[in-house]
């Protein structure tokens, strides 16, 4: 069996970045590979998991969201590959026999997201003799804004890969106008692995609004979600992001599991996020959802999506825009054709990993 090294972001509890981690790595095992976990975070990161069971008691956890971080480790343990490279081991990673190095998803090319070791996720530290490819990378941005000496090294390290893809189309515009290097455009690994069954199984839908939200001091958030209560005359429950609130009904720290995310979107009636990874899931479970901005420059992720799949409508801008198209915005999606869309997509992110990888 080969072996690929995966380099993405799948630390921290990010449901997102978990969950992209995770489906990358099926995808990657269903086409027969061994699936290596490149871990970029030092060692007292690392420790981080273990020192919280020593110093901290039960009645702590409750108070605070160290219950959630251990659910999110028990998920990846549970999920994730079994093998994991630390950051200290990278020079030595030819010792390990790896076929293929492969880096992506999420935003592995977002600087102010991979800091000081925002080259590494360009794969500068992987010797010639193994074979580089991005699978669905994102900048998280709408243009190149680094400057020129990073740009160089960066421009230097992107020409060593054997393949490119990248996940938005601002991305395919930066490699090309920037690097002047050719790209394919994928969709996410979560929409491209789309079998959540394990997490789903027994989930019913429920009359609920549900809100996954990123940026709750965003001053549309409540007037909106309030409005949407009203309109649908629905209960709303927030899952994460908020700390207490006597109208809605928040998540308690010990239900905050990628594994539970899945299946509150998936029994929800109604969803209404900022969160990129909040849209996704609600296309994939064909649910009636509305947008809402969080990061106008990071709205890139989003705003590709949506026109792929032919709802840029969704987007709410301000409370008018949504008492002036409410009867259209609640008339149920039509996700035949956004069904097609994703399968077609879905395909192509197979066809590129075949092509580009399988036969080398």
């Amino acid at each position: 069996m080969k072996k690929i090294a995966l380099l993405t972001i799948h630390y921290g509890e990010s449901y997102g970045a978990v969950l992209q981690t995770y489906a990358t790595s099926k995808i990657l095992n269903s086409l027969g590979y061994e699936v290596l976990l490149i871990n970029l975070l030092d060692r007292k990161y690392d420790k981080r998991f273990f020192k919280i069971r020593t110093y901290f008691s039960l009645a702590k956890l409750i108070n605070f969201n160290l219950l959630k971080i251990i659910n999110f480790k028990l998920f990846k343990v549970r999920n994730y590959p079994k093998f994991i490279y630390r950051s200290y081991r990278l020079k030595r990673i030819s010792n390990f026999k790896i076929n293929y190095c492969i880096v992506g998803s999420d935003q592995v090319w977002n600087k102010a997201i991979t800091q000081d070791r925002s080259l590494n996720y360009f794969l500068d530290f992987l010797p010639p003799e193994i074979k580089r490819f991005s699978l669905a990378s994102s900048f998280g941005v709408y243009n190149w804004i680094e400057n020129d000496e990073y740009t160089k090294k960066v421009d230097k390290e992107l020409r060593k890969f054997d393949a490119l893809s990248v996940r938005e189309v601002s991305g395919v515009k930066i490699l090309s106008e920037k690097f002047h290097l050719n790209s394919e455009q994928l969709i996410d690994p979560t929409l491209a692995w789309g079998n959540y069954d394990k997490f789903i199984s027994k989930t019913k839908e429920k009359d609920i609004i549900t809100c996954f939200i990123l940026n709750t001091s965003n001053p549309l958030l409540f007037t909106i979600v309030n409005s949407l209560k009203k309109e649908y005359d629905l209960n709303v429950q927030f899952l994460d992001y908020m700390a207490s609130s006597d109208e809605y009904e928040i998540i308690e720290n010990w239900h905050k599991s990628p594994s539970n995310w899945i299946r509150y979107i998936k029994e929800s009636s109604v969803v209404v996020t900022d969160s990129f990874h909040g849209v996704a899931f609600s296309l994939l479970f064909e649910k009636q959802f509305y947008v809402l901005c969080a990061n106008k420059m990071k709205f890139a992720r989003i705003s590709s999506l949506l026109k792929l799949v032919g709802l840029e409508n969704r987007v709410l801008n301000s409370a008018e825009d949504l008492k002036n198209r409410i009867e259209d915005l609640k008339k149920t999606i039509n996700y035949e054709p956004i069904l097609k869309i994703l399968k077609n997509e879905r395909e192509r992110y197979y066809q590129y990993i075949n092509k580009n990888i399988k036969n080398k």
